[in-house]
């Protein structure tokens, strides 16, 4: 995955008292999603003279990274087949964008309905 997302504006957004419906999310991401549903809170955003009105105050790029280091290297050179190093390389160093997106979402830094499509 990766994704553009907005940043909303620290100084306008707007607190929801509302949970966001899972219904539209993946058995995959389901039981980590919960977890960030039930211990954040959501904001929407609002407008301020700040953010010129839009509610947001900016944009981050959601990538997925694996560090190349000297490991991935050598994993990358080996003899194994495809789905061996596949399984090696994401056990090495492998940084899923879904934890940004749960950070950002602790944080109230993006909406919910803004990074949905991670959870599809």
């Amino acid at each position: 995955h990766q994704r553009l997302v907005k940043l909303l504006c620290m100084e306008c957004r707007r607190a929801v008292p509302a949970k966001p419906s899972l219904r539209q999310v993946g058995e995959r991401y389901r039981g980590e999603l919960e977890q960030v549903v039930r211990d954040s809170s959501f904001y929407l955003p609002a407008g301020c003279p700040n953010c010129g009105g839009t509610g947001y105050s900016g944009k981050m790029a959601l990538i997925e990274l694996v560090p190349f280091t000297p490991a991935v290297e050598n994993i990358i050179a080996s003899d194994m087949d495809l789905d061996e190093k596949l399984a090696a390389l994401l056990a090495e160093d492998f940084y899923p964008a879904v934890e940004s997106v749960h950070d950002l979402l602790r944080r109230g830094m993006i909406t919910y309905d803004d990074v949905l499509p991670f959870f599809r």
